[in-house]
């Protein structure tokens, strides 16, 4: 489970086939589609990194600096048999320009996958230079697709919203809202269960945006993510990840991010991720 204090994948794959004359649009052939993408998915992105571009900023009547900063990193998509989870691991090389100290690589992390209890170090390391008094470690662009896994997606309560024409595709917008048992999000608070809406080619169960809400007494949170087409990998990936934190009680701060990706590839185990 990931979790937050207060104090997963990538897109659409490279399969999509010309989309038939007739699509079924029902919720249960959509949903049926998404999950199925997202399996062959998984095989797909593994061992991909990108470049992320991360700018946040901290704002409020009770909000203590620092107010800003701007993060480069490597975002590397990995499959941790120990954990059995799907995670992003994010490898951050400078803060407002100036490089980090080299603590962990991806690399270093890779060699231990097998032991137990290396998400949670993964998850640790990826949260270490966010902002603002919301502590998390689930902001992650990919995170909403695990609620298509097999494992997951029975549990999870579908609607449809709306249907659209994109030039010769079918998008289908599905709502979602997850069970109070086990949700992707929990914490000290207890669990955290998501709302939120995903865009879903109906031909080939693409993911082409994913909305991911929660509320846990006076904190908001919002994850939106779009997604584009890669054409040499052949994929549909995170372009854009926008993240909304904010505190509504006795202390009043909002916290944003906004993060791009570029460069996409794939990973090469006898490279070296990072400087």
């Amino acid at each position: 489970m990931k979790c937050f204090v207060l104090a997963g994948l990538v897109g659409a794959v490279g399969l999509a086939a010309q989309a038939p004359a007739r699509v079924d649009v029902s919720e249960r052939a959509v949903v049926a589609a998404a999950s199925a993408y997202v399996v062959a998915y998984e095989k797909e992105v593994a061992f991909l990194v990108a470049e992320e571009i991360s700018e946040h900023r901290v704002q409020g009547r009770d909000a203590v600096g620092p107010f800003r900063r701007k993060l480069t990193s490597e975002l590397f998509l990995t499959y941790l048999p120990a954990d059995s989870e799907w995670i992003a691991i994010r490898d951050v090389l400078d803060v407002d320009g100036l490089p980090t100290p080299r603590h962990q690589t991806v690399r270093d992390l890779l060699i231990r996958a097998d032991e137990r209890s290396v998400a949670q170090q993964v998850l640790k390391a990826n949260a270490r230079y966010n902002l603002g008094s919301v502590e998390r470690n689930f902001n992650e662009p990919t995170l909403p697709l695990l609620l298509l896994e097999p494992k997951r997606v029975a549990r999870v309560r579908f609607d449809r919203r709306g249907v659209t024409r994109e030039a010769d595709r079918t998008l289908v917008t599905l709502s979602y809202e997850e069970p109070d048992q086990l949700p992707l999000v929990g914490g000290p608070m207890g669990p955290a269960p998501s709302r939120g809406e995903l865009v879903i080619d109906a031909a080939t169960g693409a993911v082409r945006r994913t909305l991911f809400t929660l509320r846990k007494r006076d904190i908001r949170v919002r994850l939106e993510t779009f997604y584009e087409f890669n054409e040499r990998l052949k994929l549909w990936l995170p372009s854009v990840f926008h993240e909304h934190y904010e505190r509504t009680g006795d202390t009043r701060e909002v916290t944003t991010v906004e993060s791009r990706y570029s460069n996409y590839r794939r990973y090469e185990t006898s490279g070296r991720i990072g400087k």
